[in-house]
């Protein structure tokens, strides 16, 4: 059974935690809406967007260290495109189904509260589709890429990548398993995670399994795994002294892998991927990948 109470933990990084625990109180009532959706542009939401920016920018040094590479072990991979696109490769999943049903179930969904999506079918290399994300905004646009496998990844323009809400829902619409990687290689906010959602309901969000490492607002670093333990997984690293240790990129691939998931391969990805955008009530309020990488002082490497 999944911990209700280290959903904090899980989701450590200032700019997620309200949304989180908003999530948790109206996701019966409106499956898959984040804060974002469900309240952008209310006084609430306003407040504490004023109130995440102010932390943000308090937190920034100019002598720090702007990417965390250094902070990485050598036998760890690097994050999907080294990170250019971050915070769009931040968070994203998988599917273990077609593209086609994958397209075919979210905007079936979607038509059915009202947001009236548009599919349009993208050819080109995942750096080329990717950029059609942008500028990113509340969730407005999803992009489906095919990959070498029988998994479908799924990619948000949300301002932290794509929000992990749809994720079991649509889990559990297509009754297939799912899964959400999260990478945040960034000082002060590193972050992550391996998130498996079960084909069919569970106890808390369709949730299966969860390890993370996340970063808390004091800087404070905090491992979690919850849910059932995974036959592939390294479980006597969970007990290594310093924490982030205890789950490293190079597990995380591995764990990825073991499910026939190459997350941080970009010729893992297909070319013929789909595009969809949705028109509903939330603000289209929008910013590029540049604009969040200076807002967290995050400087990824240039080819």
């Amino acid at each position: 059974m999944i911990d209700q109470g280290s959903n904090h933990r899980l989701h450590g990084l200032s700019v997620r935690v309200v949304r989180w625990e908003c999530q948790l109180a109206l996701v019966r009532e409106c499956p898959g809406m984040s804060l974002e959706a469900l309240f952008a542009g209310t006084p609430l939401y306003d407040r504490v967007a004023r109130s995440m920016s102010r932390r943000i920018t308090s937190a920034e040094h100019p002598t720090q260290p702007r990417y965390d590479a250094a902070l990485m072990d050598r036998q760890d991979p690097q994050p999907l495109l080294e990170a250019r696109l971050w915070p769009l490769t931040g968070s994203y999943a998988f599917f273990d189904a077609d593209i086609g049903d994958v397209a075919e179930i979210l905007a079936a969904w979607q038509r059915g509260l009202g947001m009236d999506p548009v599919e349009e079918q993208v050819k080109g290399g995942l750096e080329a589709s990717l950029g059609l994300l942008q500028p990113m905004s509340l969730g407005h646009r999803e992009l489906l890429v095919p990959t070498a496998s029988p998994w479908t990844a799924y990619f948000g323009d949300g301002r932290t990548g794509a929000d992990e809400a749809p994720v079991g829902q649509l889990a559990k619409m297509l009754r297939r398993r799912a899964l959400l990687v999260t990478w945040w290689p960034v000082p002060g906010y590193w972050a992550l995670r391996f998130q498996l959602y079960a084909d069919h309901r569970t106890d808390f969000l369709n949730y299966e399994r969860v390890v993370s490492v996340d970063t808390d607002d004091g800087g404070r670093t905090a491992f979690t795994a919850t849910g059932t333990p995974q036959p592939y997984e390294s479980v006597e690293a969970y007990r290594a002294r310093r924490v982030r240790d205890r789950f490293t990129p190079a597990m995380l691939e591995t764990y990825c892998r073991a499910l026939g998931v190459q997350p941080f391969a970009p010729d893992f990805f297909g070319t013929e991927s789909v595009l969809i955008t949705s028109h509903d009530w939330r603000p289209d309020i929008r910013f590029t990948v540049a604009d969040q990488q200076a807002r967290y002082g995050f400087s990824p490497p240039r080819k």
